[in-house]
């Protein structure tokens, strides 16, 4: 069974559509607050996101057999009301640095024109990387999150992915991070397969 491509959002607060391929039916996805999503994905969707996470919710049917699936954040309560129960809350990672580590985000731009999203895609950058890095993460668009930053805007994982920038080193050897939409590219850094400055 192929399944239907859906997105819902996992938080109200959440300024991205998490994706995903359901096998419930269309009665069912509509209970579940489910957006299909038909031919290109749409701005601000986003597919395979490790973390923030919709809340899952279940259901037997009158058949006896059990269905589960991820259930919009506006659309808990009337999920409910279908007999729907909650299986597991909607969660989002924290944002606290590792020992070898920085989290860090950038801005990215899904869509075009009026309808665009921008995304704040985060990871851990290796700290090597952050330090060889240095004040060029300015113009690259590299932000460090801040506690202030609300976990469920920050998107680990997942594509899209941001467009990668990179430099060459004097030593010969290569240096590459995501670069931000709103990135001005330092001397000596250039865009994957676009020109070097």
């Amino acid at each position: 069974m192929a399944g239907t491509r859906v997105s819902v959002k996992a938080s109200a607060r959440s300024n991205f559509s998490y994706g995903f391929i359901t096998q419930v039916d269309s009665d069912e996805r509509t209970q579940l607050g489910h957006t299909p999503i038909v031919g290109a994905l749409a701005a601000g969707v986003m597919f395979g996101v490790n973390s923030p996470k919709p809340a899952r919710a279940f259901k037997v049917r009158a058949t006896g057999r059990t269905v589960s699936s991820f259930v919009d954040a506006g659309s808990r309560t009337s999920a409910l009301a279908a007999g729907w129960r909650i299986s597991k809350r909607a969660k989002a990672r924290g944002k606290g640095s590792g020992a070898f580590s920085k989290p860090v985000y950038v801005l990215f731009e899904t869509g075009s024109g009026v309808g665009a999203v921008n995304i704040k895609y985060a990871w851990n950058m290796p700290l090597d990387t952050y330090t060889a890095i240095g004040t060029a993460r300015t113009g690259l668009g590299i932000r460090d999150i801040a506690t202030t930053d609300d976990n469920f805007d920050l998107v680990f994982g997942g594509y899209p992915k941001p467009t990668k920038a990179y430099k060459r080193n004097a030593d010969g050897t290569t240096i590459s991070t995501f670069a931000g939409s709103d990135a001005e590219l330092p001397a000596g850094w250039a865009l994957v397969g676009g020109e070097e400055e």
